[in-house]
């Protein structure tokens, strides 16, 4: 299909997520294939995938600002092979959802809702809210070693909520400890480069809690920190439902979360257990990536929204959470199936396939082990300006590492010479070493041989032709490529590519290859 954007093919992730975003996204099917659209304006981006001949699609996560469209053919097709469909809001909430049932039991979910508040409830909201203040602890301690007052504020919660004997004295108690867990992080901040720092809003810069201060409440981001988590924690809301339902259970009927309209409750509680994980992914993530000022949006009202590029980056930690939530749902599962006047019996386990492979054990060699999997480290960006790099052992962008060699380059060209002399002052001259002066009477006496060979066959050009032809396209060239070109020291190209030394004429073919044609 025709694109307007060449630079990349739309398609999915290697996890299998395929990212739709922008005012012209639409998801229709053509002659049972189906279409997809995706980009604003000049920068649209179309792929035709079959049901036969097709990339791995398991997710289709659309972020959309208010244009575009799905097809009801696009979610039955998308159905038709089991990916699941999600929507997201340019605020970062999770707006629609689609997915297929799984275990469809009646008796099952007949449990869920009786279970509530009883005792079969309150057991799976204390286990639920334990495992959330088990992994906030552990935050504690790994990342914010000097709050040593809110780790042992969280510990106490997490101890006291054993004895908890309703679900809203466990939530009480998962609240003060929740209290003490996000003071710890007041002061964290995002990195963003030297270009963009200055122009970023004041309360940018650092946590200062998970209360906007324009709706109070986490919901509405007014900083880049909370808008990434609220994102973050709508993936793994989206996870738990296409969880809750793969096992037979409803997402609206909660256990810790009180029963709201348009609001999967037991999603919601599910997501308390993996909370940590999210938020110490954010922790590692942010901590060290710098970010520019695209990657985050301040609307008018004082919103934080985050570009569509960062979005897309976030959205393919989505495997990860899927895998640390499908051993929680099938455990809420497997608890219901036990509970009293429950006849339910021994329950599938389609997420993690645990019955399954405990059947086998006997005669497995090798036992199977937990998930491994982990969400990908976002891709690294400019030092200065933030923007995303196209490969991981890059520091700088092409323009502001340009601007940084002009920076570094004449303390850089003083510095060597200057230790040099120091050295030499001392009485510490390395080349006076009979080590070093072998060596450097071999190096020279090849180069010698090397120039005499040369010039036993060859005429001597003008030395302007250097200059003229081959020394303008030297400039933005690395030294080690240079070094690597002709064998000469760090010293030496760095002459030449400054117009203070001309080469050897036999240089000059390797140093014209790098120059490219002028």
């Amino acid at each position: 299909m025709r694109s307007h954007d060449t630079s990349g093919a739309l398609a999915p992730s290697r996890q299998g997520v395929l990212f739709v975003e922008g005012h012209a996204s639409r998801l229709s099917v053509d002659r049972g294939h189906l279409t997809v659209r995706s980009g604003t304006g000049r920068d649209i981006r179309e792929a035709r995938f079959s049901k036969v001949n097709r990339p791995r699609i398991r997710r289709v996560i659309v972020f959309a600002p208010g244009g575009g469209g799905t097809s009801w053919a696009a979610l039955r097709w998308l159905d038709g092979i089991g990916a699941a469909f999600c929507l997201i809001s340019r605020d970062g909430d999770l707006i629609t959802t689609s997915a297929r049932l799984g275990s469809d039991n009646a008796a099952l979910r007949r449990g869920q809702a009786m279970a509530g508040d009883g005792p079969v409830g309150l057991s799976i909201a204390k286990a639920l809210l334990g495992a959330k203040l088990e992994g906030e602890v552990a935050n504690l301690r790994r990342f914010f070693p000097e709050a040593r007052v809110e780790a042992t504020a969280a510990e106490e919660a997490r101890h006291g909520l054993e004895h908890a004997r309703t679900v809203e004295e466990a939530r009480l108690v998962e609240s003060q400890a929740a209290a003490a867990y996000w003071s710890a992080w007041q002061g964290f901040g995002l990195l963003f480069g030297p270009k963009n720092a200055d122009r970023m809003p004041e309360h940018w810069r650092s946590y200062s809690t998970r209360t906007s201060p324009i709706a109070r409440g986490p919901r509405v981001a007014a900083d880049p920190l909370n808008a990434a988590l609220n994102l973050l924690f709508a993936l793994g809301e989206f996870e738990a439902r296409l969880a809750l339902l793969t096992v037979g259970l409803d997402p609206g009927l909660g256990f810790a979360h009180a029963d709201q309209p348009s609001r999967d409750s037991a999603a919601l509680d599910l997501l308390e257990a993996i909370r940590p994980k999210i938020e110490a992914y954010a922790i590692e993530t942010f901590s060290s990536r710098r970010f520019s000022r695209r990657d985050f949006i301040e609307r008018p009202d004082g919103y934080c929204r985050i570009g569509a590029e960062l979005v897309r980056e976030l959205a393919e930690t989505l495997p990860a959470w899927e895998a640390a939530i499908a051993p929680i749902a099938e455990q809420v599962a497997a608890t219901l199936g036990r509970a009293p006047m429950s006849k339910l019996g021994r329950l599938p386990t389609p997420l993690t396939q645990s019955n399954r492979s405990a059947g086998r054990e006997g005669t497995r060699r090798n036992r199977r082990s937990g998930s491994t999997t982990r969400p990908r480290p976002l891709p690294p960006a400019c030092a200065v300006c933030g923007v995303m790099l196209d490969a991981a052992d890059r520091t700088y962008c092409d323009e502001c590492l340009a601007q940084r060699r002009q920076e570094v380059l004449p303390s850089f060209s003083s510095s060597g010479p200057e230790a040099l002399a120091r050295m030499r002052r001392d009485g510490r001259d390395p080349t006076s070493r009979p080590e070093a002066k072998s060596r450097l009477g071999q190096a020279n006496t090849r180069r010698r041989e090397e120039a005499a060979a040369w010039d036993a066959e060859h005429d001597r050009p003008d030395p302007e032709i250097f200059r003229r032809e081959i020394l303008p396209g030297l400039a933005d060239l690395p030294l080690g490529a240079l070094m690597r070109a002709t064998g000469l020291s760090k010293r030496y190209v760095w002459l030449i590519r400054r117009g203070g030394y001309v080469p050897h004429p036999r240089h000059w073919s390797a140093l014209r290859t790098l120059a490219g044609p002028r």
